[in-house]
């Protein structure tokens, strides 16, 4: 191997770091109640599709942040991380698992993937568009409204599903959807 490959190597491997230190933050930020370090994985003008709700970072994280209040306590466990670069653009699956114990009654449990865009802008590696998938789901989370929009969220065991979409694009008439009733803070 010869310096130029080597430096490729390096540069490729602090790229993959740079993008999964992103997914992290994002997890960490939300569990920890923790605006700023949520919306630092994001560029401003992202846009998150986390099938209850779509919209910009700020509008996103400070809805999840104000469900995340009614719990006691929970976490997000990152799994499987999977990124393709291509230049300064990155495609990512990264599978995760979230927990939450809500005051009385069982935790509630979700199995899915954040599919994201990932672009380097100014040097700075930060998620563009985001598809969150739900893939599996505990009882207690859900009932026929949450059903149906895990089915609209496109999840599929084929081509069709959306971690295959090239750049990723989110749907622009479902920004600013607002979550169901069910999910409302309060």
């Amino acid at each position: 191997m010869d310096i130029d490959e080597g430096l490729r190597i390096i540069g490729e491997l602090r790229d993959r770091q740079e993008i999964l230190d992103c997914v992290q933050r994002f997890c960490r930020g939300i569990d920890r109640n923790d605006k700023a370090l949520a919306l630092s994985a994001y560029h401003p003008d992202a846009v998150d599709f986390h099938t209850y709700a779509c919209g910009t970072p700020e509008a996103f994280v400070t809805w999840g942040l104000s469900l995340q209040v009614k719990y006691l306590r929970g976490l997000h466990n990152i799994t499987n991380h999977l990124v393709e670069l291509d230049g300064d653009t990155a495609h990512g699956e990264t599978y995760y698992c979230f927990v939450a114990q809500p005051p009385d009654g069982e935790p509630r449990m979700a199995w899915g993937r954040y599919i994201d865009r990932f672009e380097r802008r100014d040097g700075r590696w930060a998620i563009a568009a985001r598809h969150c998938v739900i893939d599996v789901m505990s009882t207690s989370l859900a009932g026929p409204a949450e059903l149906k929009l895990i089915e609209e969220g496109g999840t599929t065991k084929d081509r069709n599903d959306p971690s295959y979409m090239r750049p990723l694009q989110i749907d622009p008439t479902l920004i600013d959807r607002l979550p169901i009733p069910a999910l409302q803070p309060g």
